[in-house]
């Protein structure tokens, strides 16, 4: 066996983690909390009552351990440099779209695309398939934002993250 050959049957993709809160109502109840917590008001006489931002700041610690429930991680890998070649090749850039355009391909469709080819879900530290009718369900369920650190990961690991090289790593 030569030494190619040894070294590609151990080969590993980059991976990058995205977690995403699906539960909108949590969150924004979370919003309205952290700005009652974080109200900058006198100290509040405790004869008078309770401390508004002091009972907020105990709220808000319950309500986001509650939010963790909500909570999905995925594992995303890098695709193999010809799945990624055909997968921007096959989504070109929709047209008038700024962010399509200065890619040179439909970054919603790859994304999705890639996403769903290389991701895992991670539940209990260990990674599990998803079933290929479920992706449907998750980007319906997503922000912008959300879909964001998908895209975000997927440009990451595929186009930007081999540019560092590795001559840091070779001996002087």
């Amino acid at each position: 066996m030569s030494k190619l050959k040894s070294k590609t049957d151990k080969a590993t993709f980059r991976y990058r983690d995205v977690t995403v809160m699906l539960d909108g109502e949590k969150a924004a109840e979370r919003d309205a909390l952290l700005e009652l917590a974080s109200a900058e008001e006198p100290p509040v006489d405790a004869r008078l009552g309770a401390d508004p931002a002091k009972e907020a700041r105990k709220q808000l610690k319950a309500l986001e351990d509650e939010m963790r429930d909500a909570l999905v991680t995925f594992r995303i890998r890098a695709l193999p440099t010809d799945k990624w070649n055909a997968l921007i090749a096959k989504f070109p850039a929709r047209d008038g779209n700024v962010l399509d355009n200065r890619k040179g391909y439909n970054i919603v469709e790859v994304t999705k695309a890639a996403v769903e080819a290389a991701a895992h879900l991670i539940e209990d530290g260990k990674t599990e398939p998803v079933e290929a009718d479920e992706w449907p369900a998750l980007w319906a369920n997503l922000s912008g934002g959300d879909f964001d650190r998908f895209w975000i990961a997927t440009y990451t690991l595929n186009e930007q993250d081999g540019w560092m090289g590795v001559d840091f790593l070779k001996k002087g």
